[in-house]
């Protein structure tokens, strides 16, 4: 939906997106070793907390800034945070087309992939003994497909996803995306106002 909707809209040419093609090559050094640094003492973090038996209640709030943290530092290094970069992935069959996010989701689902099959074979829990919780149902119904189509739109359309949005929303001296992530969230409130209505089990 999202490659469709970017070709009908011209997303990417509307971002500036130039009929070069986007050529593969590796991150600057020091960018790669003070990202290394910085996933390494999050890293540090996670284990001393997860290793302390009486947890202080302020670490539940310190480490889901930490995680919010790291996803954020992760979406603007893979350039998830701008839009022409999206536009020129999801077109495919155009001169400006970006493979480079292949890489991050591919890397993404992978990990994913991995994490969720350890939780569902072996159980586990957060730091703090609160059970995570695993959608259990396989079922494509109505639900998930009108809102994969809603989200594949937003997506060709602003060449932003949620978190991407959320991270832009503090930095864009346009504006444009602290409308978009208003809009997103007045979306998010009528929506949980109507699936009631449209989608009686």
């Amino acid at each position: 939906t999202a490659s469709v909707v970017s070709h009908i809209a011209s997303t990417a040419r509307a971002f500036g997106a130039k009929n070069d093609r986007v050529q593969l090559s590796y991150p600057p050094a020091k960018m790669v070793g003070a990202l290394a640094a910085f996933n390494a003492a999050l890293g540090a973090f996670y284990c001393a907390v997860a290793r302390m038996p009486n947890k202080a209640p302020i670490l539940a709030p310190a480490t889901s800034f930490a995680t919010g943290l790291q996803f954020g530092v992760g979406l603007v290094a893979s350039g998830m945070t701008l839009p022409e970069k999206v536009a020129s992935f999801v077109e495919f069959d155009k001169p400006w087309f970006d493979s480079t996010l292949a890489f991050v989701m591919g890397t993404g689902l992978v990990i994913a992939a991995v994490a969720f099959r350890a939780v569902k074979t072996r159980g586990a829990c957060s730091f703090y003994g609160k059970q995570l919780s695993i959608p259990a149902s396989q079922v494509i119904d109505k639900r998930l497909a009108s809102g994969a189509v809603l989200f594949g739109t937003g997506w060709g359309l602003a060449g932003m996803c949620p978190g991407p949005l959320a991270v832009s929303a503090s930095g864009d001296e346009t504006g444009l995306s602290l409308v978009g992530f208003a809009a997103m969230l007045a979306g998010m409130i009528t929506a949980g106002r109507l699936s009631p209505l449209l989608f009686r089990a």
